[in-house]
Order: structure tokens, then sequence, then C-alpha cells
């Protein structure tokens, strides 16, 4: 599933859903003015049972909706953090 609602200046806002290998995606596309727009605001995946937040530019923070939604901490993988340092949050590790 797809769908892009349009911003200001030809930019879209995109939702791209790939259910099958589970890859959710919120992005910006377009163009401002002269200038190529293309930014990943929100890309999930589902990977051995646990939700993979592997980017997350929004304000209030995609993870802090998983948590209020009830979502276990140990159930959430921060993607965007290297490897080594996810054991020193409150997450998964992977």
């Amino acid at each position: 599933m797809s769908g892009c609602l349009t911003l200001l200046k030809m930019v879209w806002e995109c939702l791209a859903f790939d259910e099958i290998r589970d890859h959710y995606f919120w992005f910006h596309l377009g163009w401002d003015g002269k200038h190529r727009v293309q930014s990943v605001m929100v890309y999930l995946r589902i990977r051995d049972g646990k939700i993979w937040v592997e980017e997350d530019w929004t304000k209030q923070g995609i993870v802090k909706e998983l948590l209020e939604a009830e979502v276990p901490h140990e159930d959430i993988v921060l993607g965007f953090q290297h490897p080594s340092k996810r054991p020193l949050t409150e997450f998964a590790s992977a």
C-alpha cells in the first residue's frame, strides 16, 4: 500500500507499506524551487518479532508513540543506534 498527500512547494508527504517484508516508510518527496527534496521521516521494520526503528525525525518521536500504545520496551530496537550502544539503552539490543 502507498499514498501521497500534497504539501506546499510541490513536496509530497508519502506513506509506503511493504506488508510482505514488514517495512513501513513515511517520507517527503518532490521539489522546493530548484532543490530536490527526498527525506525519510520514519522508517520502521519488523524483524524477529521486534519493531526496529531505523529512522525517526518526528518531533514527538515514534518510540514514544509505541510506548503509549503499550508496546513493551523489549520489543523495540533502536536500529539507528550502533549495535555496541544498544545494550546501554532501555530497549532491546536486537
